[in-house]
């Protein structure tokens, strides 16, 4: 609600395992009533290491961008690390808004996060997101997670998010994760 056009933004998604390490997503980014995107995924697991302590993988985003009326696609590496009982880290790297049409709008993408587990259902963490590009963002925002149930979870942060054109404000997300 921060940002340039005072709009709450949300994305409902629904992400289902088609096979073993094989997922697929469907992701609708949506500004107050409209849909602004049709996010397309796929994500695989290319395996473990460190005696399985991490794993790694890629995604792939078709993204139908309706505003700009083109394809734009999205591919990075993904990893994953358990350092210890109560500290993990994920992070994403990557190419993004690469369209069919045109390669200049190119950007370099790179997410990192940080977590410490406080009990089985809880745990804090930070982000940090960084898109290159002449609207470029950065975003660093802490967040708590806690489990509901056992098939029901909550994920909220509060941050704040630079834009190459604007200055730092804030940024808040929320996420309600169900697992079928």
């Amino acid at each position: 609600l921060s940002g340039a056009h005072q709009q709450l933004e949300w994305a409902p998604e629904i992400e289902a395992t088609v096979a073993d390490g094989l997922a697929l997503e469907l992701e609708l980014p949506m500004e107050g009533g409209k849909v602004m995107e049709y996010k397309l995924g796929v994500q695989g697991t290319i395996g473990s290491f460190a005696n399985g302590k991490g794993a790694h993988g890629v995604q792939y985003l078709g993204i139908y961008n309706r505003e700009k009326g083109r394809w734009e696609n999205a591919l990075l590496y993904m990893g994953g690390y358990r350092f210890s009982e109560k500290v993990s880290t994920v992070a994403m790297v990557g190419i993004g808004d690469v369209g069919f049409d045109r390669t200049d709008d190119v950007k370099l993408i790179v997410n990192q996060a940080v977590f410490y587990d406080l009990s089985e259902r809880g745990r804090l963490g930070v982000e940090v997101n960084y898109k290159s590009g002449p609207k470029g963002e950065f975003l660093v925002m802490p967040q708590v997670h806690h489990a509901i149930g056992k098939k029901l979870s909550l994920q909220a942060g509060v941050g704040g998010i630079h834009q190459t054109d604007q200055k730092w404000r804030p940024q808040a997300a929320l996420r309600l994760i169900a697992v079928m």
